[in-house]
């Protein structure tokens, strides 16, 4: 085994040991939820967009 396939399995290794970092309990994503309209101007065209926003699996 190569340094370089090593390092590179020590660092996956590694970074699967990393625990996940939750979202604070007023986190701007929970501001978002809901339908919205986004209007503007792209390359001088009137754009309109229509986004839904909701959390998927259990707030992750």
């Amino acid at each position: 085994m190569t340094k370089s396939t090593g390092l590179s399995i020590l660092l996956l290794l590694a970074a699967a040991q990393l625990p996940a970092q939750s979202l604070p309990a007023d986190s701007l994503f929970d501001r978002l939820i809901g339908h919205w309209v986004l209007r503007g101007t792209i390359a001088r065209q009137a754009t309109i967009h229509d986004v839904t926003f909701d959390w998927i699996l259990g707030r992750e």
